[in-house]
């Protein structure tokens, strides 16, 4: 195995995959990393592993690391990890014969020192429920089902929540939000704010969490061609994987205050939907004329990013599925990054790199602002 391993090169497919003559029918699966393999690199080698384990349907387990100090050991472990928790995670199927995954046990073998796995663990209940939520059907995970979930989780989880409705948002003044979700043949649409304090204070929010929260995108009254609407059930998962993030931090107990927000509401085309020269004002006072209702996902982030700004965070992401253009720019390997504090640049590259979530940072010049008015 250890020629086979020194012949092939590091971060293809699985170098060496074989059973053993034993009664427990043992399954080998090795691969080779390169000695300065990215998290990323990591990542996609430990989740071709698990794979050919689970095509084998490999019930239990075992992780070996070998060939690497003790921090760089501890690292490939929790990203194999990883991989191995989301390949062993049940996505929804509707299949009169689903096959779900096999693996039920995982073991850490060879570790040079104890490796502590509960911060993989806890990003990957976050992660799995992100990608739960945003493989499910759009008459499944309808704007209401998703609003009652997310109260399920808030009630369990020891969340503060609050769902601010059409009405509500109408006297708060978020005209962009409801621009969007006037279109919706119900009063389904609404910002649900999450409250997490760990001290159970009512302090302000050391973190603001924002995530767009589309449940289906047809463009509106500028409908999108078909291929393009396809996967739009998935145009909510800013607001999953916002969802995600805050079930983590509380999974770890971490002692900061989050304030999570979802702008969850459907885009719709119909006799009520929002059109192009529409003006409406947003919930800062300033008016929007738009141009192309697809750009529905700034129009809820607006008002939602206002809310969220009166609550004074000491720091706020937002996360959204936008756009085409930045997926032409730098693929689907890639998150943009638009940030007011240019600082962060290096802080964020560095942070993509570990995590194995890659991001690149775009400029945001004053001279930009211009092209707004």
């Amino acid at each position: 195995m250890q020629q086979v391993l020194r012949q092939s090169v590091p971060d293809s497919t699985p170098a060496f995959t074989t059973r053993l003559a034993n009664k427990r029918q043992t399954l080998v699966v090795a691969g080779k990393l390169g000695e300065d393999a990215s998290a990323y690199e990591q990542l996609t080698l430990g989740r071709k592993l698990v794979a050919a384990a689970c095509q084998q349907k490999a019930g239990s387990l075992g992780i070996c690391v070998i060939g690497f100090d003790s921090a760089r050991q501890a690292m490939i472990f929790n990203n194999v990890v990883a991989a191995a928790l989301a390949a062993a995670f049940q996505l929804p199927s509707y299949q009169s014969k689903s096959s779900p995954p096999v693996i039920k046990t995982l073991r850490l073998l060879g570790a040079d020192k104890i490796v502590d796995t509960a911060r993989t663990e806890a990003e990957a209940k976050g992660n799995n429920l992100a990608r739960w939520l945003t493989t499910m059907p759009p008459n499944k995970l309808d704007a209401i089902s998703y609003a009652d979930l997310v109260s399920a989780m808030a009630a369990s989880g020891g969340w503060a929540y609050k769902r601010f409705n059409t009405k509500e948002l109408t006297k708060l003044g978020a005209g962009a939000f409801l621009a969007v979700a006037q279109g919706n043949d119900n009063d389904s649409a609404g910002i649900i704010r999450l409250r997490y304090r760990p001290d159970k204070k009512t302090a302000k929010a050391d973190l603001g969490l924002v995530g767009k929260g589309i449940i289906f995108d047809t463009g509106g009254t500028n409908l999108k061609p078909f291929l393009s609407m396809l996967d739009m059930h998935g145009d909510m998962q800013g607001s999953a994987v916002a969802l995600g993030i805050l079930v983590a931090i509380s999974e770890l107990k971490l002692p900061i205050n989050v304030d999570c927000w979802l702008a969850i509401t459907e885009n719709r085309t119909g006799p009520l939907a929002y059109k192009s020269q529409d003006v409406v004002t947003a919930a800062n006072g300033k008016t929007i004329q738009t141009v192309h209702t697809d750009a529905e996902g700034r129009m809820v982030l607006a008002d939602t990013l206002v809310l969220a700004c009166r609550d004074k965070p000491g720091i706020l992401f937002d996360y959204a599925t936008l756009t085409g253009s930045c997926v032409n720019a730098i693929t689907t390997r890639y998150s943009g990054v638009f940030t007011n504090r240019p600082s962060l640049h290096p802080h964020l590259k560095k942070i993509g790199r570990e995590s194995g979530e890659r991001v690149w940072p775009f400029p945001i010049g004053k001279e930009f602002m211009e092209d707004l008015k």
